[in-house]
């Protein structure tokens, strides 16, 4: 039962981290055109980063 819980909340975790992004991007940076133009690109890279960060931030706490 804790390692569903576990997976769950990584799940959720993953996904915030995704989309605060995005709306950083979108709102603040203005990329709206390159998100459009490179798509697989963008989402490709924003998926990685969150991985590699949370992977990071796991290992140092």
């Amino acid at each position: 039962m804790l390692l569903l819980a576990e997976l769950v909340f990584t799940f959720i975790a993953f996904f915030l981290g995704v989309m605060i992004i995005h709306l950083i991007a979108k709102t603040i940076l203005k990329l709206d055109d390159f998100i459009q133009r490179n798509k697989i690109t963008y989402w490709s890279c924003l998926v990685i980063g969150v991985l590699v960060a949370g992977s990071i931030y796991i290992s140092v706490s």
